[in-house]
């Protein structure tokens, strides 16, 4: 990934699609939060597909997001043919929120 050259990534929100109002304690709840991933110094839109659940002021959720390395000029690691990396990436965040 290269972290010396591109030691941060970041994610703007822009939208939140699904019943947000839904969220229950008994069940996930389907999202798509989608925004700007920028990561290895390129930008790009992504929607990342939200499981979330609601017990009475805790939000918990599972994020997950898909693409290629490529998308983000991103070299495959390849170590002598001994290593390697398939092409695609997938990066999942679990989420706490309170509220105050």
């Amino acid at each position: 990934l290269e972290v010396t050259q591109f030691p941060e990534a970041t994610f703007t929100a822009t939208a939140l699609d699904g019943p947000l109002g839904d969220l229950n304690p008994n069940t996930d709840t389907e999202l798509a939060l989608t925004g700007i991933l920028d990561l290895h110094g390129v930008e790009k839109e992504v929607t990342w597909d939200v499981l979330a659940r609601r017990d009475g002021d805790v939000i918990t959720a599972t994020a997950t997001v898909n693409f290629l390395y490529a998308d983000f000029d991103i070299p495959l690691l390849n170590i002598a043919n001994f290593v390697t990396v398939e092409e695609d990436v997938t990066l999942q965040v679990q989420l706490v929120a309170q509220a105050s």
